[in-house]
């Protein structure tokens, strides 16, 4: 029971973080599409048209960061696939060191925790 209201615990910690940084990203993406909208030398004959989609903006950059970020972390991930494929003697040494100290830190706990 303590695992659980551990684990609803941290999710409400990183739901709250997440729910404080929407006004700013709001906001920052509001910023991009205005800096954007007066370095455009057309503004001045599709602002009228611009001003109905500017709610857009916002959510179209988080759409586009989220793109670029999957697509990066997919390259990193096809990385370490050739590198596991390989059989990297630095990554070999590596996931032995992780694993040594994982198994030292190892409690009932965290089992249980991690099996939930």
């Amino acid at each position: 029971m303590y695992l659980l209201l551990l684990f609803l615990a941290l999710f409400l910690v990183l739901w709250a973080i997440f729910y404080a940084a929407l006004p700013a990203l709001k906001h920052a993406g509001s910023l991009a599409a205005r800096v954007i909208a007066r370095a455009s030398v057309r503004y001045t004959r599709i602002g009228k048209f611009t001003n109905r989609f500017k709610v857009y903006a916002p959510i179209s950059l988080v759409v586009i960061a989220g793109g670029l970020l999957t697509a990066w972390a997919g390259d990193q991930f096809i990385d370490l696939a050739e590198l596991v494929h390989s059989k990297s003697a630095k990554l070999q040494d590596l996931d032995a060191l992780a694993h040594a100290w994982a198994i030292s830190k190892r409690s009932a706990g965290a089992t249980a925790f991690f099996s939930l």
